[in-house]
């Protein structure tokens, strides 16, 4: 296990994204520590989500405007 908890957040251009990486600069703890890892809208509509016992695997949905994830 990497981290507790997973933040998703839309970025629609490159300084978007620098914004936001800027702010979680600012804000990790002294002992903490944040991975960003910047996916395409296309690679998000691709992906899958696979849930319970026996396995059934579903599309993951629209990239929505703000996700939140844990």
């Amino acid at each position: 296990m990497i981290q507790w908890s997973v933040y998703a957040r839309p970025c629609v251009t490159f300084s978007r994204q620098m914004t936001h990486l800027k702010r979680l600069e600012a804000a990790v703890p002294s002992e903490g520590s944040i991975r960003a890892l910047f996916v395409t809208r296309a690679q998000w509509e691709r992906a899958y989500s696979i849930q319970g016992s026996p396995a059934k695997r579903q599309p993951t949905e629209k990239l929505p405007m703000q996700t939140l994830l844990w």
